[in-house]
């Protein structure tokens, strides 16, 4: 009985095949990322990693739920500067265990041509749940963002726009998932987010969230999702080629999420040299 009481609430919390939003900034602001130009850009918007063509990394997620390692998540991305000719993304994320568990491998690109930043991916998804048989298939991702002004940005994101099959035999679809938001700089210090997901099967939601720089090197930040009522919080901490990244994220009815992400940032110069 626990087992099956196991699967069912993880299916009704990540069955829907939703593009899992990654990285503890983007959930401290209530997943307001679609303009996020940061390290977690592959899993959030793959048109932001245009934005990361000065340096490479590598980055590490682990979010953890109800303080079950049955609901915890792990996520890696990197990212690799073309030389003017753009950026390329990896990433992979996995959840849950041998009862259920969702893995998703996803390469990218993006390039920017004037203040236009376009992107493309081809993500692998993967579901497996009790005895049930492994499920898989290939979606496409693209996306775009738009640099109004020095103060203003406009991001779009679709994820599965094929709207590809889980299973052809029980006509079972990934879902398809649209978002739209604006990024404000209010401030010398203060961004303001604003974005509208919409699943095709189920209501749309709106998300906000507010990032401040009290010091250098150190940003708090706030957000709030609508229909799911998700309140969070959150603060970062940059050293030398270091960034550290906390949220903690509250919701009426499924309780506490703690978001822990580090990246290191290296100049794309010197990457071959460390590999050396």
């Amino acid at each position: 009985m626990a087992i099956l009481i196991f699967c069912i609430l993880a299916i009704s919390l990540f069955g829907r095949n939703e593009n899992q939003s990654m990285g503890a900034r983007s959930n401290g602001l209530g997943n307001a990322s679609v303009t996020l130009s940061d390290e977690w850009a592959i899993f959030n918007n793959v048109a932001a990693l245009a934005a990361l063509d000065s340096s490479y990394h590598v980055s590490f997620y682990f979010r953890e739920i109800y303080l079950l390692p049955n609901f915890r998540i792990f996520g890696f991305s990197t990212s690799i500067p073309l030389r003017k000719k753009g950026v390329c993304g990896l990433g992979f994320y996995k959840f849950g265990d041998n009862l259920y568990n969702e893995q998703k491998i996803t390469l990218g690109f993006a390039h920017q041509i004037r203040n236009v930043a376009l992107g493309l991916q081809m993500s692998y998804v993967q579901l497996s749940a009790l005895d049930h048989r492994t499920r898989g298939n290939v979606l496409v991702e693209f996306g775009g963002i738009v640099t109004l002004s020095s103060t203003l940005k406009i991001g779009a994101h679709v994820y599965n726009a094929t709207q590809t099959q889980i299973s052809e035999q029980a006509d079972e679809k990934f879902s398809t998932v649209m978002k739209l938001g604006a990024q404000y700089q209010a401030g010398q210090k203060v961004w303001l987010y604003g974005e509208v997901e919409k699943n095709v099967l189920i209501k749309e939601s709106i998300k906000m969230g507010l990032e401040y720089l009290i010091i250098k090197n150190f940003t708090i930040r706030t957000g709030l999702v609508t229909n799911s009522t998700t309140q969070s919080f959150g603060f970062s901490y940059k050293k030398n080629q270091y960034k550290f990244d906390y949220a903690f994220a509250w919701n009426e009815k499924l309780g506490i999420f703690n978001h822990f992400s580090i990246a290191l940032f290296v100049n794309k110069y010197n990457v071959f040299q460390l590999s050396k």
